[in-house]
């Protein structure tokens, strides 16, 4: 999607990373071209098929706004055993 200066911590041995990155504003005419944003990511296996990997993104310098927060959840199973 654009994003610039990507950089992964290790996963920690409690299943944490962090993520650093600039992502593109889409803001034509006002602020800045890319927003500074930092992922927290946390890991969570349950089996051999399942993990979740949960992240929050909090993003600075967002044309009219203080800060934004996105809150997501990335499932993957499998039905293969």
């Amino acid at each position: 999607q654009g994003d610039l200066n990507v950089s992964y911590s290790p996963w920690d041995e409690k299943n944490n990373r962090i993520v650093h990155f600039q992502t593109p504003t889409r803001a034509a005419f006002f602020g800045a071209s890319h927003a500074t944003a930092v992922k927290s990511q946390e890991k969570k296996v349950f089996s051999k098929t399942c993990v979740i990997i949960d992240s929050t993104t909090h993003l600075k310098d967002i044309p009219f706004s203080d800060r934004f927060v996105v809150v997501e959840r990335w499932v993957f199973c499998s039905d293969h055993q």
